[in-house]
């Protein structure tokens, strides 16, 4: 791959995004699928598999493949569906990357373009332009892996079965036709992305799960009495499918609703949809109920489990019409009544004492390297600011760097004082993992107390966020950083 390759923007890479035999090496193999395109109750689009004959389709069930040629020739003619899937199996040699959200004003991320030269094996725009989609030869040691965040900012999934990849056809320039094996370099990608368990999410679904501990009458009514819940009624209390091009798709959007209320419980969501008005005879087919329940899962980014109490009194409050008096929390305060005060430095001129900062730049200009040294100095009481002369602990969280070869070298290259510097992970089990924000802002600010820390490096912030913080919305980063500066103060 050329720079020029690097730059060209992906509506210039893919002209045509239909996609052709001659144009997807993998076209020879009866594991294709077709999707549609599903909104979801967060507002995104969940890519739905459906099979040639427009039933619900499952990259678990063979069943429901079919040929390349036989998919296309729906695509084409049918009109109902939006693209094409091709299924990963343990039987194929083919292990797929997708590379998510790493074009960035058109042009590719660079650490992502080095790993396409270093792939450098068929590879495709993703149908919604703004990823990859690697395909090679290799397999891998267990489950597919994924993990949000990864260094260019998107999300980064690597599967070799039981899943499936939405295909475009669309060849990204420069790379080639064919499906090579690349073993050692997914061997060495897996290495470098995938640094710790606790750092992937299983392929059953992307959100976290809790236990649900109500009743089901508790449960339903609270569904009812949700944001959508007319919605919900419709299709639970009235088997209404209208708006639906198909009574699969009725199920499906009945079935992912139970999903969120029952935080992905398959047998749960089962015992509902058989008390729902949409209950039918096609429902009695194992082969149906259970691709209807997985794909439901599936498109879950969130579920009701997770700060369940919170969920449950907005919801009554809503329902029973109570809203804060607007004046209750009105405080005035003339300037006047306010003592000015002098900023108190961390580091002088740059960090403010008792607040958040932060580092930006491009990758590689050192930021790491940079909050190292001002932190080793801090530990001496050499660093210029109000605690000159006061050698004070620092507490380090990092996603990317191992305490072992990468930072205690570099803090004793900066001359730390060692003693004063302390490394956070949080026990997940039998493992350990990274500090998740914010959910975990409760462990972090008594990770503080326990080791004094005057500084704390998140390095980097992006790692640490949770699935369902969006790193690139204001308002999720917002969610964070205003705790955070709560907890500096």
């Amino acid at each position: 791959m050329t720079d020029n390759d690097e730059s060209r923007p992906p509506e210039e890479a893919a002209p045509d995004d239909r996609p052709t035999e001659k144009s997807v090496p993998v076209s020879k193999l009866a594991q294709w699928l077709l999707w549609r395109g599903v909104p979801r109750e967060d507002g995104k689009t969940t890519k739905v598999p459906y099979t040639a004959d427009f039933d619900l389709g499952s990259h678990s069930d063979p069943s429901t493949w079919t040929t390349y040629a036989e998919a296309k020739r729906v695509l084409n003619t049918e009109g109902w569906a939006h693209g094409l899937g091709f299924v990963f199996t343990k039987s194929d040699p083919y292990c797929g990357l997708d590379f998510d959200d790493c074009f960035i004003d058109g042009k590719l991320h660079e650490y992502v373009a080095s790993l396409i030269r270093r792939l450098d094996s068929y590879t495709e725009i993703t149908p919604s332009g703004k990823g990859l989609h690697v395909i090679v030869k290799a397999k891998l040691p267990g489950p597919g892996k994924h993990i949000t965040n990864a260094p260019w900012g998107g999300d980064f999934e690597i599967y070799d079965n039981h899943r499936y990849f939405t295909m475009s056809g669309a060849q990204f320039v420069g790379t080639p036709k064919a499906v090579n094996e690349r073993q050692i370099v997914v061997d060495e990608l897996c290495s470098e992305l995938l640094p710790a368990k606790e750092a992937t999410k299983s392929p059953s679904s992307s959100a976290e799960r809790v236990r649900v501990d109500i009743s089901d009458d508790r449960l339903l009514d609270l569904a009812r009495k949700s944001k959508h819940g007319d919605e919900f009624s419709a299709l639970f209390d009235r088997g209404d499918r209208s708006g639906y091009d198909s009574g699969s798709e009725a199920d499906l959007a009945l079935c992912t609703r139970l999903a969120f209320w029952t935080a992905g419980d398959p047998e749960r969501i089962d015992k509902l949809f058989r008390q729902s008005a949409l209950v039918g005879e096609k429902w009695g087919r194992d082969d149906y109920r259970d691709r209807t329940i997985e794909v439901a899962i599936d498109g879950c980014s969130t579920f009701f489990g997770q700060h369940q109490a919170e969920r449950e009194e907005t919801i009554e409050r809503t329902a029973e019409g109570e809203a804060p008096d607007p004046s209750d929390n009105i405080r005035i305060t003339p300037i006047s009544a306010v003592t000015a005060e002098p900023v108190r430095w961390l580091w002088e001129g740059w960090w403010p004492l008792g607040a958040v900062s932060l580092m930006v730049g491009e990758p590689g200009c050192n930021k790491s390297t940079l909050c190292y040294d001002r932190a080793a100095r801090l530990s001496q009481g050499t660093l210029s600011g109000s605690l000159f002369n006061q050698p004070s602990n620092i507490l380090i969280a990092s996603a990317e760097d191992a305490p072992t070869f990468t930072l205690r070298p570099r803090l004793e290259a900066a001359g730390a004082d060692l003693d004063r510097a302390s490394f956070l992970r949080l026990a997940r089990g039998e493992s350990e993992g990274d500090i998740q924000l914010p959910d975990e802002l409760p462990q972090l600010r008594t990770s503080i107390e326990r080791a004094k820390a005057r500084l704390v490096i998140i390095d980097p912030l992006v790692s640490h966020l949770t699935s369902r913080v969006d790193s690139h919305r204001d308002q999720d980063i917002r969610k964070v950083l205003d705790p955070l500066s709560r907890i500096a103060i």
